[in-house]
């Protein structure tokens, strides 16, 4: 057998390749390595996997997802720099592998949560223990791995508690990762010192669970807090430290980083600059490379239409809908509001923003999908 028709078989099952993808970020030891995956096993898999089986057709409700990639590419041709199309392109193959997978398993949505619980769960609960082993110093610690950069990987942990919750909310019995992610993600998304992130997901759960019965909720509180008392417990020292930074540290420039993109982003209001157009804003000798706001970044490089279509890309798949799963709301209303203070280009990879915002947004493309197909076919 030769290597071509290995690869052939492994493609033929393209959603388990996608589903053994997403978990392995969460234990690659850097970014880089989790790149080299999709350079050498993703793109020529998929690759293989375009060319066998039947034709595919795009979930309708993916459509507004597509228009704004399209979007986006074609913004290159105005970009004073080439550098991100790359960029683009990988996330592009990242979102279409994504979508192969949604048509070719109609439970798409919650296998990735489950994967993404389970990983973000054991990723948190190695960065506690580095914390409690005194093997980190970093005032705001991380995650470990590829996810050691301490804002994407509590953003990717408040989206996982979500869904945990959501798990919890939902099964009468106790599915172990979710329970596990209950105790331990509050944990270390408190111990990161990440103000926004902590604050959006308390908001977000009490949308989730405002519709819960009381004795669900309930639970979930006692499994959170007595998470959180028992590692605050163990890292006293450290909570009074992170606390006294999170008050001294103040807005961390914020205002005047959006003060100045802003500035930039309306010499070119309607079409932007270009996706892969640089900032670089300059402030008591540091310079930071991007807008922390992904809606301004956005507006900067693809001006008002690209803006405007990144939101049409999160509320298409809502339109038409008589009924939504109340998790993924939450989720959405969670990433709107935590991605006003961070996170760079959408289209950018591999990174951090694929767990941030492309698997959210399959999942959503996956659920909207099955509820419509659910009632086109009630007897399915």
């Amino acid at each position: 057998m030769g290597l071509l028709s290995v690869m052939r078989a492994i493609a033929g099952h393209w959603n388990w390749c996608f589903y053994s993808f997403i978990g392995l970020g969460f234990l690659m030891p850097s970014l880089p390595a989790w790149a080299l995956v999709f350079y050498t096993l993703f793109v020529p898999l998929f690759t293989v996997r375009c060319t066998v089986g039947r034709s595919r057709t795009v979930p309708a409700e993916a459509w507004g997802g597509i228009v704004f990639i399209g979007w986006a590419l074609l913004s290159f041709l105005w970009s004073p720099s080439w550098h991100g199309w790359l960029d683009a392109v990988w996330s592009v193959l990242f979102i279409a592998g994504g979508l192969y997978a949604i048509e070719d398993d109609p439970a798409f949505s919650e296998r990735v949560k489950r994967i993404c619980i389970a990983g973000s769960t054991v990723n948190s609960a190695m960065s506690l223990g580095k914390q409690i082993l005194g093997m980190t110093y970093n005032i705001r610690p991380g995650g470990v791995g590829m996810l050691h950069v301490t804002l994407p990987s509590v953003i990717i942990a408040g989206v996982c508690l979500i869904w945990a919750c959501e798990a919890l909310l939902k099964n009468k019995e106790l599915k172990r990762e979710a329970l596990l992610a209950a105790v331990i993600l509050p944990s270390f998304m408190f111990l990161s010192g990440s103000r926004t992130p902590c604050l959006c997901v308390a908001v977000a759960l009490m949308v989730l669970l405002c519709r819960a019965p009381r004795y669900h909720w309930r639970r979930i509180l006692i499994y959170g807090g007595s998470g959180l008392a028992l590692f605050c417990l163990l890292l006293r020292d450290r909570v009074r430290a992170f606390l006294y930074d999170a008050v001294a540290r103040g807005d961390s420039f914020h205002r005047a980083i959006w003060k100045s993109v802003w500035h930039d982003a309306l010499q070119h209001p309607w079409i932007g600059h270009g996706f892969g157009a640089l900032t670089a804003v300059h402030i008591q000798n540091m310079v930071f490379a991007h807008a922390h706001n992904l809606y301004l970044d956005v507006f900067f490089q693809g001006g008002a239409v690209g803006l405007v279509l990144l939101l049409t890309a999160c509320i298409w798949p809502f339109i038409g809908a008589k009924r939504s799963n109340v998790g993924i709301v939450a989720c959405f209303f969670f990433l709107s509001c935590v991605l006003l203070t961070d996170m760079a280009s959408p289209l950018k990879g591999p990174a951090e923003i694929w767990y941030v915002l492309w698997v959210p947004w399959l999942c959503l493309v996956a659920s909207e999908k099955n509820i419509r197909v659910s009632k086109a076919c009630p007897m399915l």
